[in-house]
């Protein structure tokens, strides 16, 4: 994670100026770590802020993963 911190650019998604499956993908991934108790490590402000803006997007909101352990349906 600290590798990508240094990769994301402030008020930029992954690939640029554009929400890609690239943000889906790893905000996926980071979610489930955050899940298992691997949090996005201090220092790295830049994918926090990633990680908070597509968390903030409608989609985000509404994910099962934010209302369900992992692996478990409704």
């Amino acid at each position: 994670m600290r590798w990508l911190d240094g990769l994301v650019e402030d008020g930029k998604w992954l690939a640029g100026d554009r929400f890609t499956v690239a943000d889906i993908c790893l905000y996926s991934y980071i979610d489930a770590l955050r899940g298992i108790g691997q949090p996005i490590p201090d220092g790295c402000s830049r994918l926090d802020a990633w990680f908070t803006r597509v968390g903030l997007r409608p989609a985000a909101t509404a994910s099962v993963s934010q209302a369900l352990p992992i692996g478990l349906t409704g």
